[in-house]
């Protein structure tokens, strides 16, 4: 799908795409059993450094947003209410809020990295603890490097 879009964006002369990626491919963690996702999602952001480095001549940019646990129903498909509800308040110490990020979290991420002209700096997006904070010009929470070719 990103290749399909790049093709169109290259024809266009600029471009943005943003995949979801996961905190889970750059950070091990045993909370969960996750290896299989881990190493998807490790997938989606090889993917992103590479078109990264294919794109970069075609004014094209590439960004993966990895949240860590996002509070989706997803989660009752292998855990009764109950158990979701004991569960994912644990996970709220990844985030620098303390809590967990909702859908829409992501969703103003992804926004940001698609379609704002100030996110040209913008290389990592990390939704935890773990990342570097600096001051940007929007509300959104990000982590951010600096990376030649636009890669995060």
């Amino acid at each position: 799908m990103a290749q399909a879009a790049a093709r169109a964006m290259q024809q266009r002369g600029a471009g943005a795409i943003v995949q979801t990626g996961s905190l889970w491919a750059l950070q091990a963690i045993g909370a969960t059993p996750s290896a299989a996702y881990s190493a998807a999602n490790a997938g989606v952001h090889a993917l992103k450094r590479n078109l990264a480095i294919d794109l970069v001549a075609s004014n094209i940019r590439i960004n993966t947003v990895a949240p860590a646990v996002v509070e989706t129903p997803v989660f009752n498909t292998f855990m009764s209410d109950d158990q979701v509800k004991a569960t994912l308040p644990a996970f709220n110490a990844f985030h620098p809020l303390g809590r967990n990020d909702q859908p829409a979290d992501v969703a103003e991420a992804i926004l940001f990295l698609a379609f704002s002209g100030r996110n040209k700096d913008v290389m990592n997006v990390s939704m935890t603890k773990q990342m570097v904070m600096r001051p940007i010009a929007c509300r959104y929470r990000c982590g951010m490097r600096d990376a030649a070719a636009g890669v995060s």
